[in-house]
């Protein structure tokens, strides 16, 4: 009897989730062969999950800014960063080594942000400067 059965690819160094789909039983056995890909039988969701020692596991996520609203003159922080970290500010992009990225404006103005390092979900924050 043919079935539907759900995949999942995955890249071993990274365990990033690169496609997941559906196929039938009938074309299953020869379409694993196929492929020169780290794939298995189930489900995952390439964008919330990656592979832990064979297994789907939810993306971790960041902790959050201590302020989203600040006067000039005045920070907020975002810590707890893994090395390296990307950090994009209006389209200017940082990268943090040292686990923390401190925001100063010294404009009134809103600022959006952009955090990025895998595995961690991409986290995105706008921090207002009055």
């Amino acid at each position: 009897m043919n079935r539907d059965v759900f995949f999942y690819e995955y890249e071993n160094d990274t365990g990033k989730i690169t496609r997941s789909g559906v196929t039938n039983s009938n074309s299953w056995g020869s379409y694993k062969s196929s492929r020169n890909l780290s794939i298995v039988e189930g489900k995952a969701d390439f964008y919330t999950q990656y592979i832990v020692n064979g297994i789907p596991t939810n993306r971790p996520t960041f902790a959050t800014f201590d302020k989203t609203s600040v006067q000039v003159g005045e920070d907020t922080t975002l810590a707890g960063l893994p090395d390296p970290t990307t950090v994009t500010v209006n389209g200017v992009t940082h990268t943090v080594t040292d686990g923390e990225f401190i925001l100063a404006p010294t404009s009134a103005g809103k600022f959006t942000v952009v955090v990025s390092a895998w595995p961690y979900l991409d986290y995105s924050e706008v921090i207002t400067c009055a």
